[in-house]
């Protein structure tokens, strides 16, 4: 989020989801339902259809004519952005690139 607040993402067969935890979640671990099983969250937005999703990045298109991010830099590695049906860019940055 633009204020720094901690986001957690559910992706599910057909929206994606973010919500913010009530409390802060361990840092530096990644996050799992087994150890945030007692945890609550809040909506952070209404959740976004994955048919009206698009990602986007710096240089190149696949045959779907989304765009895929090439770049070699590491924080542009750990940066994802995606667009809903209004075409205002969501850009996510995780922790480390295997998350």
């Amino acid at each position: 989020a633009k204020s720094g607040k901690e986001l957690v993402a559910f992706l599910t067969n057909d929206f994606l989801l973010f919500a913010h935890p009530l409390k802060n979640l361990p840092s530096g671990k990644q996050f799992s339902f087994e150890r945030n099983e007692n945890n609550k969250f809040k909506l952070y937005r209404k959740p976004i259809f994955l048919n009206e999703l698009t990602m986007s990045g710096d240089n190149e298109q696949n045959g779907n004519g989304n765009i895929i991010h090439t770049d070699a830099n590491e924080n542009q590695s750990r940066t994802l952005t995606i667009r809903d049906s209004t075409k205002k860019p969501i850009i996510l940055l995780v922790p480390s690139t295997n998350e």
